[in-house]
């Protein structure tokens, strides 16, 4: 798990500087495997100086990677069997980290940024960060608006998570939501349809189903 982290904060510190600093229209993408039947795919459009990552430890993992826009960030780690991962971001200056560790995980972000369902535009400036620490586990993420923040922890060391779904559908601007999940069987979603909104849940124990609305008309 260092190996993970070390290289998700070498990634965010290059994303930051390089912002800064004015980078050539350069994208650049990382693939490590360990295992077997592993498959990794990045797509990255256009020169959009974009980073991406993909790390396999384990068997049969399937990871993909997508980045059209400008300066987008892309990171996704699974250690076991089995994992799903997939990540599309449409837009600029978006961040994405996946982490799973276990076996049979399955996440989506999708159209992380992205354009807009009404005017066509894109959309930007959106983070997505997903980490999964036991089996079975689903996650959905889905983000059409700008400087969103989506953050779903299921397990952690010492308490790990069996079977939990969580999702989080987020457009307009500003939005935050958090799902935290333990144990097993459990359902949450976060539905955010207006501005600067901020949503949580957190279940531990097995079979809660937790569902929040938040649409300004």
């Amino acid at each position: 798990m260092k190996k993970y982290f070390i290289s998700i904060l070498t990634l965010l510190l290059f994303f930051a500087l390089g912002l800064g600093k004015g980078w050539s229209a350069v994208n650049q993408s990382v693939v490590t495997q360990t295992g077997g039947e592993n498959l990794a795919e990045i797509e990255q459009v256009y020169q959009g100086n974009h980073l991406a990552e993909i790390e396999q430890i384990g068997d049969v993992n399937t990871a993909f990677l997508t980045q059209e826009g400008m300066a987008n960030l892309a990171m996704i780690f699974q250690l076991g069997d089995d994992n799903l991962a997939s990540v599309v971001s449409l837009g600029d200056e978006n961040q994405v980290t996946v982490s799973q560790e276990g076996n049979e995980n399955t996440v989506y972000v999708e159209r992380q940024s992205g354009t807009d369902a009404e005017n066509g535009e894109f959309v930007n400036g959106n983070q997505a960060i997903v980490e999964q620490l036991g089996d079975g586990n689903v996650v959905h993420v889905e983000q059409y608006g700008s400087n969103g923040e989506a953050i779903i922890i299921q397990g952690e060391i010492g308490r790990l998570a069996f079977d939990n779904e969580a999702q989080i559908f987020q457009r307009d601007v500003g939005n935050i939501a958090s799902i935290s999940q333990f144990a097993f069987d459990n359902f949450g979603v976060i539905t955010q349809t207006s501005d600067n909104n901020t949503a949580t849940i957190t279940q531990d124990g097995y079979a809660n189903v937790a569902n929040i609305i938040q649409n300004f008309q």
